[in-house]
């Protein structure tokens, strides 16, 4: 299969089909963006838009790797972005 294939068969907008009785149900895009901003005030002792106005800034460029808890926080990144649109976001419950 080449890329082009692959590319054409996703489609992101659709429902994942994420079953709850296995423990996993998809979070809206409020509870994703509450979710992000309670992680980053967890790991990091900020809001998640303080968080947001950092990384924009370019506050965390080269520091990438310095600690598990900023790691974590980028990878949430697309959670906190306003304006980020996604169906849900599945997450173990």
């Amino acid at each position: 299969m080449t890329g082009d294939e692959h590319a054409e068969e996703a489609d992101y907008g659709e429902d994942f089909g994420v079953d709850e009785s296995a423990g996993i149900r998809m979070l809206t895009p409020e509870e994703a963006r509450a979710y992000f901003d309670a992680e980053v005030r967890r790991e990091l002792g900020i809001s998640g838009d303080e968080f947001l106005a950092n990384y924009h800034a370019g506050v965390y460029v080269g520091h990438e790797d310095d600690t598990p808890q900023l790691r974590w926080c980028l990878a949430l990144l697309p959670w906190g972005e306003p304006g980020y649109e996604r169906r849900g976001v599945p997450v173990s419950i």
